[in-house]
């Protein structure tokens, strides 16, 4: 890079960093330089169209253009006044506001003329905060009074009982949240999750915590997953822990709720059990995942051919429903659930379907902190999977490559 601006076209989506290197024999000047802003300029994808008002006021007043067309004499001058948009949708979703939007001003003429076309700028102003809705829309003041009076009585009655039922689930919440913090083998631990099991038996993110410390528990003993593989002796905790959280949730209404289109309208109840049931989505694709993975694991480590295949075909079902609650398949977009497919993949000796989704995961998501850690375990894979295609020499180019993508020290100097 030089004083000269340049443009880039970025392959992939991610992360980026940029290097500058400044030369100058002043160590003074170059200090001051330390912290210099760097200024970059992308086209949008989609165009922002402005507003042409004839008067000043119809800038705050109209929400579409009121100017139209206006022919000039040689001499002749015309006022016209431009606003922003009114719908706050039309800008770049990765736009915040005082972001600066570059564009041009076209001025048409029948007849080519030089100087019809301008530069203009546009800083994207903050989102427009929602006037609240009025508790009664009909404006009936004494009648608004009476409500406010009954319904201050009412919760007159039920606050100390209502106080007593959100402390209560504060502290269900904060020793759910804590859970995962203590040591695998911690008896605390034990005795919460046994006190929480007893006394909350129908609560969703209890059983979502089990299994998740069940996949991801750091016990230093052989009864759960230790480095992000699950042992054997903790496949069958895990596949009693996903049956214990399916059986919590009714399948049969769930499936029917994503069967159908609803309304996209705000509606606080609507809105409250869409997000209800995406919680429960979730437990349910955590619940299969979980299960799969337990299941492959027993499946391989059993001996007995009559197990092994009982094992398999589980394993096989499991999937299959597991595949029913995802967006696609193969779920590029879920890395976790993507291992699932790809153990799938590799116990049927299907390499290339493996290598294509994983190839199609790498190049969707890219590589950017909240995702180095899966974008590094699938580089490593891809290298496993050329393994096991017998590719030799695509595992070693992808080898090389892969500490070029990550080095291992980071990126090194100048």
């Amino acid at each position: 890079m030089d004083i000269y601006a340049k443009t880039f076209k970025l392959e992939v989506k991610g992360d980026y960093v940029i290097l500058a290197q400044v030369r100058h024999h002043s160590q003074e000047l170059l200090e001051k330089l330390s912290n210099v802003t760097c200024f970059l300029d992308y086209s949008i994808s989609k165009k922002v169209s402005l507003e042409i008002f004839g008067q000043v006021s119809d800038v705050l007043t109209c929400k579409k253009s009121t100017f139209g067309k206006s022919f000039l004499e040689k001499g002749e001058r015309h006022a016209f006044f431009i606003g922003s948009p009114n719908d706050y949708s039309v800008y770049p979703k990765d736009g915040s506001p005082g972001d600066l939007l570059i564009g041009k001003l076209n001025i048409v003429n029948v007849i080519r003329v030089d100087g019809g076309q301008y530069g203009a700028n546009l800083v994207i102003p903050p989102a427009p905060i929602k006037p609240k809705d009025p508790a009664l829309p009909n404006g009936d003041g004494e009648k608004e009074g009476a409500v406010k009076g009954e319904l201050d009585g009412k919760s007159e009655k039920t606050k100390e009982e209502k106080l007593a039922d959100e402390l209560a689930e504060a502290i269900r919440d904060l020793q759910i949240s804590h859970l995962k913090k203590f040591p695998a083998d911690s008896k605390a631990r034990a005795n919460i999750l046994e006190e929480l099991e007893n006394n909350h038996l129908d609560h969703l993110p209890l059983f979502t915590t089990k299994l998740e410390m069940l996949l991801g528990s750091d016990s230093k003993k052989d009864v759960s997953s230790k480095g992000g593989e699950i042992t054997p002796e903790a496949a069958s905790s895990i596949c009693e822990a996903a049956d214990e959280l399916l059986k919590n949730i009714d399948l049969t209404a769930l499936a029917q709720y994503y069967g159908v289109k609803h309304d996209t309208a705000a509606n606080e109840a609507a809105d409250k059990k869409k997000k209800e049931n995406e919680e429960k989505k979730k437990a349910v694709v955590l619940a299969y995942r979980a299960k799969a993975q337990a299941l492959a694991v027993l499946a391989d480590v059993t001996s007995d051919s009559e197990s092994v295949n009982e094992f398999a075909v589980e394993f096989e079902k499991t999937w299959k429903v597991l595949a029913q609650w995802l967006d696609s398949t193969p779920p590029t977009s879920d890395f976790k659930s993507l291992l699932v497919y790809i153990t799938r993949e590799r116990r049927a000796k299907r390499f290339g379907n493996a290598i294509k989704a994983l190839n199609k995961y790498i190049g969707e998501v890219g590589l950017n902190n909240d995702t180095v850690k899966d974008y590094e375990k699938a580089l490593d894979m891809r290298v496993e999977l050329f393994r096991d295609s017998e590719w030799d020499i695509w595992e070693k180019y992808e080898s090389k490559w892969k500490h070029i993508r990550i080095p291992p020290d980071g990126y090194a100097p100048f």
